[in-house]
């Protein structure tokens, strides 16, 4: 599965003096899950525009829908009550 990770900027702090002013960002780890619209959101919120796609190793999983879990509990009733038809 790929993921996008960047740093997210919420701010700025100064670290320093008023005479002397050290201001540095306030920068946090994200990460999501890699999808085209994703991509363009992390594009437009990553710190200097920096992002990385990077890839976990797992496979994706796809979820059933609600529709496919109804069409397997039908085959197994029907298997199981002897009643299967085969077309």
């Amino acid at each position: 599965m790929k993921w996008i990770k960047y740093k997210l900027c919420s701010g700025e702090i100064n670290r320093g003096t008023e005479e002397n002013p050290d201001i540095q960002p306030i920068l946090h780890e994200k990460s999501m899950e890699w999808s085209k619209a994703n991509e363009e959101i992390a594009k437009r919120e990553a710190y200097n525009g920096e992002y990385s796609i990077v890839d976990d190793g797992m496979e994706e999983v796809i979820k059933p829908t609600p529709l496919d879990r109804i069409e397997a509990q039908i085959a197994y009733t029907a298997m199981m009550t002897d009643t299967l038809l085969e077309v």
